[in-house]
């Protein structure tokens, strides 16, 4: 068999094979809202394009009010809330547009209501979620754990903005790659 001939096999093989969906895609968060800070990760199951919250698989976060107040969320002690077709994933961002339209993004604690719990919001340009902060606002509420007052930072945003990125994209293409890899190592051999 010759090089160009392993070649075609390998072209071959890999059209033949069905693409196979990643199992899961890891997004590092690391953002700045105003002094607020919040970062860590958010694991989607692989779908790409518009996302909702059954696409979200998990997700750890470390939020603080860049001084001396920190809390957590995670899917062990939040929930997470996504409404509209705001919400998107490439293979190396999530990305959330925030002049699109109607819908939201929130990761909120479990304990207390509203102002009384730790929570993260993206809304878009009707005010859905985050209603007293306006339209197209990105806010971090972080509360007092013994109740005294509640640390949050509200900041207007336009437009699509990347709100996690992931550092090693694996697409489902290189499911593919190893047999077309095979074959051209096949063919190469025989070729000597």
């Amino acid at each position: 068999m010759t090089i160009r001939n392993g070649v075609l096999l390998a072209l071959l093989v890999a059209l033949a094979l069905p693409a196979k969906t990643t199992a899961g895609t890891i997004y590092n968060v690391n953002r700045t809202i105003g002094s607020g800070l919040i970062s860590g990760t958010i694991e989607t199951n692989g779908v790409l394009g518009v996302l909702d919250s059954a696409n979200i698989l998990s997700w750890n976060l470390t939020t603080s009010d860049g001084q001396q107040r920190v809390s957590v969320l995670s899917n062990a002690n939040s929930q997470v809330g996504v409404s509209g077709l705001l919400l998107s994933a490439t293979p190396t961002e999530l990305q959330f547009n925030f002049t699109a339209g109607t819908g939201y993004f929130s990761m909120q604690s479990l304990v207390g209501q509203s102002f009384s719990s730790d929570f993260w919001c993206l809304d878009g340009t009707d005010k859905f979620l985050c209603t007293a902060f306006g339209p197209s606002t990105e806010v971090l509420n972080i509360a007092d754990p013994i109740g005294n007052d509640t640390f949050f930072v509200i900041a207007s945003r336009q437009g699509n903005v990347v709100i996690a990125t992931n550092a090693i994209p694996l697409p489902a293409s290189l499911w593919l790659l190893a047999p077309a890899l095979c074959s051209l190592g096949l063919a190469r051999r025989r070729a000597v």
